[in-house]
């Protein structure tokens, strides 16, 4: 197998050329074993390393499942009006099952693919502009409690399809919605996308400390100090905080966030 590009190869004894071009080709037949294995040697490499362990896409709740059964990852995209139209009436059946998030992450566990909501945008009870930050008016934005409305969000997510039960009295749905905890269908949830974007206005650009703050309320409620029902880890511990991913490549900016994680959380801790 080669990989083909604009630029002069570097080659390794696995026989894969890989070339530095912005644009790449794979060819080859990938069903193929290595001349230099055992069918035994290669069918224990194809169990340990399969292909779809590195391969992920982002995707939709509306995108067919076998268009998405050839990778192992996906990053769904989760507008938050999604599930919370109302302020703390949340469904995840919409329109007679139409949309079942239940039943989408369901299926792609059965068919062996992971999944990470990124839940962002911000909605119109909460913000006028979706892509604002979400903090609730005004308030400060560095103040995690300002984002006391999203971190409720991830701790009703993760209660409900994180590995951990959760009482089910503190599980806020609408009428016709039915309470469920620890369905343990995600492992991963992405707290907003692109916050560094500086091109949609000055409330929608998360500053360093911006960002940290709203992360911290986000995955346990800012060391615990907002109440119960805040954080995606006090509703399942096991579940994994993933960071929006940047528009950019500012190192900078993860600096930022690391000396305002030591300077306001009381463990003085990334969380």
């Amino acid at each position: 197998m080669a990989i083909h590009g604009a630029s002069s190869p570097l080659s390794f004894d696995s026989g894969i050329s890989v070339f530095a071009g912005e644009e790449q080709e794979v060819t080859g037949d990938l069903s193929a074993s290595s001349p230099n294995l055992t069918t035994e040697q290669s069918d224990t490499l194809a169990q340990r390393y399969p292909m779809a362990a590195f391969m992920g896409t982002n995707s939709f709740i509306d995108a067919p499942l076998d268009r998405l059964s050839p990778v192992g990852w996906i990053r769904e995209y989760h507008n938050w009006t999604f599930n919370e139209i109302e302020n703390d009436v949340l469904e995840y059946n919409r329109w007679n099952g139409y949309w079942d998030f239940d039943k989408f992450y369901s299926d792609l566990k059965a068919q062996g693919t992971m999944v990470c909501p990124v839940v962002w945008g911000s909605p119109s009870w909460l913000q006028p502009t979706h892509n604002d930050r979400p903090v609730v008016g005004d308030e400060d934005p560095y103040n995690p409690n300002s984002y006391r409305e999203i971190a409720e969000m991830m701790y009703q997510y993760a209660g409900r399809y994180g590995s951990t039960a959760v009482d089910l009295s503190k599980m806020m749905v609408g009428p016709g919605q039915v309470a469920k905890s620890g369905l343990n269908l995600i492992s991963y949830l992405e707290d907003w996308n692109e916050q560094d974007k500086d091109w949609e206005g000055e409330k929608a650009e998360f500053r360093p400390g911006h960002y940290a703050a709203m992360a911290s309320a986000n995955v346990d409620g800012h060391c615990n100090t907002m109440g119960d029902g805040y954080g995606m880890k006090n509703a399942d511990p096991n579940i994994k905080f993933v960071m929006g991913g940047l528009a950019g490549l500012e190192t900078d900016y993860l600096r930022s966030m690391k000396t305002w994680f030591e300077n306001n959380r009381a463990d003085s801790a990334w969380p």
